[in-house]
């Protein structure tokens, strides 16, 4: 099973994010697979384990040059028929999705 996520500063006013797949192993890890291919395990679906370490978050772009760790959001897709599905929705990089696609789409374009 796999399902996207989005890494985002958290910093107010920073723009820094990064959409990616995560899929749950055999016995119930959810583990990221980022766009570079590399796996990184997940403490949950919000927030990435402190005990993974910083230089491990930078290795796996999961990081702001200027302010650190990134926190995970799970895609929020709320199915709207009569709002179009278009490029925007597969370019997206913020977890919330409003359109017809219902989630399909989102972000699909960096996973």
């Amino acid at each position: 099973m796999s399902a996207r996520f989005f890494g985002y500063c958290e910093r107010k006013g920073c723009t820094v994010r990064k959409p990616f797949l995560a899929v749950t192993l055999d016995d119930g890890t959810p583990v990221a697979r980022t766009p570079d291919r590399m796996l990184i395990s997940l403490y949950n679906a919000a927030y990435f384990r402190t005990a993974a370490s910083d230089a491990l978050m930078e290795r796996r772009g999961l990081w702001c040059d200027s302010h650190g760790p990134m926190r995970v959001a799970p895609l929020n897709a709320t199915y709207n028929p009569d709002k179009k599905c278009d490029g925007r929705c597969a370019n997206a990089k913020r977890a919330t999705c409003d359109c017809s696609c219902n989630g399909a789409n989102h972000g699909a374009a960096y996973c």
